[in-house]
């Protein structure tokens, strides 16, 4: 799969992770989505900082909860 094409596939299921919380009323904040496609080795610096604010600030159970019951309903 080239590069592009993954690039297509992640925002894909971003955008539908996103829709569908906005449907449910599920609250995602700007660190939470960028953390849906966090991607170390293609990291920009504002990612960095989503990361290091996520590390800092969020539950890691609560959020993989939060987008399992999402991708579910997706």
């Amino acid at each position: 799969m080239s590069t592009s094409a993954v690039v297509k596939a992640k925002r894909f299921l971003i955008n539908r992770i996103v829709d569908q919380a906005k449907r449910a009323d599920v609250p995602l904040t700007e660190v939470e989505i960028a953390m849906l496609g966090f991607a170390e080795a293609s990291a920009s610096q504002k990612d960095l900082e989503a990361r290091t604010v996520f590390k800092r600030d969020y539950d890691d159970e609560k959020y993989e909860s939060k987008i399992t019951r999402l991708l579910r309903d997706v």
